[in-house]
């Protein structure tokens, strides 16, 4: 091949020799056409088109041995002249361009330009691979290329890029444009204007990042801070991790201020508590320590160990409280909980609500399923749903229904409309408009009616009223008033242990068995009784007592009948009589003998004036 040259000029300080070839060149195709080789025993470079291997002619300036020797380029394959590369050998070992600047011990330069404003000097074994204005200023520094990038930092690595800046020592720059890598160890992948600043901090890439505490990781996105040590942005946009091991995910404007607080992504989140948790959705907050928003909006955690799951503006403001979700639900008592549905309120503690609308729990360990507008107001009361109802007294129990009220201890309103259970251990089944005013009366059912004394009962219809002790009532309606037109049954009992006359009670003792001023009844007795079984004589007696007590003239009319059904000795006996108000029923027993006798009493009643009995 005839590689052409020109003359050498005396005195040319850019003196451009000829080549020859190299006949004893061991392989030629060891030589990569078009790029120097460097033989290290003679000092030389050798050119090869890959067939061929030429010797560039170095003349040496000054004194033939410590002068910098230039160095010929092979430009193509096509026949061309070798150039001058501008490339020289400093005697420290440095290879560089011929351009005036000083370059460190050993170090590698070889970019295609520098100009002016590119920082002066090159850190010793230092090395520029290509790009032009790179500066790897620091010892044993790394510029792989691209433009205007710079590194001081000892060890310090720019991989490429326009205008990264790797400060400290063994600092990594990968890519991208105007990024800084000022921690000692940091790394900043690629992207635009990152800083990672954080010994051993790291910016995977994106815009505007910064990474500012020891170990901290900023992976991408937009203008994401890691201001503490070992906390982390995964990405996003304007999130901040400003507290040691904070962890964001994603999202946008989060913040997560707390030691080792989360937030998952979503958008306008803050967890400024320690071990604090947000897994997503928008404005959220969990500024207590171990809290826990799982997503919604607006959401508050605001005590320790409080959890919001989801939903929108629900609050928690005690220790260990949770709301499942739902709207404007709160909870404000410690180990309360809210499982959905809307302002729905708990206000005492492991109190509960499972949802519905409007619902309230003020008393502990109450409880509403569900329904509208019902209110527990004493320690654990049950309300399921309905309503408007409420209970409010302990242990008091609404299942369902519209407006009814528990409100004796407890009491149960099974369901129905407007019923109220005044009596301790008083059940209302349903209905409408019932009242259990005594304890433990009952009101299966119906409307309008009335239990007023204790273990009365009843069944069902209307205007019922009951108002003797366990007395049994049914009415199907009223003239007036509720209970003047009625049947009643009855239980008397008592002990006799002699022949004298003794009066059986409706509870066994005193309760004595009333007619109410102004009202007539039928009544019908049917009565027996029977000695113990250790007696010394057995004997037993059974009677059958009908009448008409009159207590407009309070009068027995008429007498009564008495029908003896069977009896063992002559001497038993039984009767009526009235006094006081009330219809007597009397028994005669045994000398030295104790029975016990049991009547069953049957009333129909009627008011003779409008006279309200209930």
């Amino acid at each position: 091949m005839d590689v052409q040259h020109r003359t050498l000029q005396d005195g040319d300080s850019h003196p451009i020799g000829y080549v020859k070839p190299r006949a004893d060149f061991p392989d030629p195709a060891e030589v990569i056409p078009g790029v120097a080789a460097f033989d290290p025993q003679t000092k030389l470079l050798y050119l090869s088109n890959g067939v061929d291997c030429w010797i560039p002619y170095m003349p040496v300036a000054g004194d033939g041995a410590h002068g910098q020797r230039t160095i010929a380029r092979w430009i193509g394959e096509d026949g061309r002249t070798l150039e001058m590369s501008q490339l020289l050998i400093t005697d420290a070992g440095a290879l560089q361009r011929a351009d005036g600047r000083a370059r460190g011990a050993g170090a590698v330069d070889l970019q295609t330009s520098i100009s002016d404003q590119t920082p002066e000097g090159a850190g010793d074994y230092s090395t520029a691979s290509g790009g032009k204005d790179n500066a790897p200023v620091g010892e044993g520094s790394v510029i792989g290329g691209g433009s205007g990038n710079t590194a001081p930092g000892a060890y310090s690595t720019i991989a490429g890029g326009k205008n990264n800046l790797a400060i400290e020592e063994a600092a990594t720059i990968g890519g991208g444009q105007h990024n800084i890598a000022p921690g000692i160890d940091s790394t900043v992948g690629g992207g635009n204007s990152n800083v990672a600043d954080g010994a051993g901090s790291t910016i995977a890439g994106g815009r505007n990042n910064g990474a500012h505490g020891d170990g901290s990781v900023v992976s991408g996105g937009e203008g994401n801070t890691v201001s503490s040590p070992y906390s982390t942005i995964a990405g996003g946009h304007n999130n901040g991790a400003n507290s040691t091991g904070a962890t964001i995910g994603g999202g946008e404007n989060n913040q997560a201020p707390g030691d080792y607080a989360v937030v998952a992504g979503g958008q306008g989140n803050s967890a400024p508590a320690e071990y604090a948790t947000i897994v997503g959705g928008k404005d959220n907050l969990a500024p207590s320590p171990c809290a826990f928003v799982g997503g919604g909006e607006t959401n508050r955690a605001n005590a320790d160990h409080a959890v919001v799951v989801g939903g929108a503006d629900n609050l928690v403001t005690n220790p260990g409280s949770a709301i499942l979700g739902g709207i404007q639900n709160g909870v404000y008592a410690d180990a309360g909980i809210v499982g959905g549905g809307t302002d729905n309120t708990v206000t005492m503690e492991a109190g509960a609500i499972l949802g519905g609308t409007g619902n309230q729990v003020n008393a502990p360990h109450a409880v509403v399923v569900g329904g509208t507008n019902n209110t527990t107001n004493a320690t654990a009361a049950f309300i399921g749903a309905g309503e408007a109802n409420q209970t409010n007294s302990e242990y008091a129990t609404i299942p369902g229904g519209y407006s009814n009220q528990a409100n004796a201890r407890v009491s149960v309103i099974s369901g129905g409309e407007n019923n109220h259970a005044n009596g301790e251990g008083s059940v209302i089944g349903g209905g409408q408009n019932n009242q259990a005013n005594m304890d433990h009366s009952t009101i299966a059912g119906g409307q309008a009616n009335q239990t007023n004394a204790p273990y009365s009962a009843i069944l069902g219809g209307q205007a019922a009223c009951a108002t003797r002790y366990g007395e049994q009532t049914q009415a199907a309606g009223c003239f007036s008033l509720p209970g003047d037109a009625q049947t009643c049954v009855l239980i008397a009992r008592g002990i006799t242990t002699d022949e004298n006359w003794t009066t059986l009670a409706l509870d066994g003792q005193s309760e004595p068995l009333t007619i109410a001023p102004e009202f007539a009844a039928a009544f019908h007795i049917l009565l027996v009784g029977h000695t113990l079984t250790d007696a010394t004589e057995m004997a037993r007696a059974a009677f059958d007592i009908s009448g008409l007590l009159d207590n407009v003239i309070s009068e027995i009319a008429n007498d009564y009948t008495l029908q003896a059904i069977a009896f063992s000795h002559p001497a038993l006996d039984a009767g009526v009589a009235f006094g006081g108000g009330s219809l007597l029923v009397q028994v005669k027993g045994l000398a030295n003998t104790t029975m016990h006798w049991v009547a069953r009493i049957t009333l129909v009643e009627v008011s003779a004036s409008a006279i309200y009995i209930c």
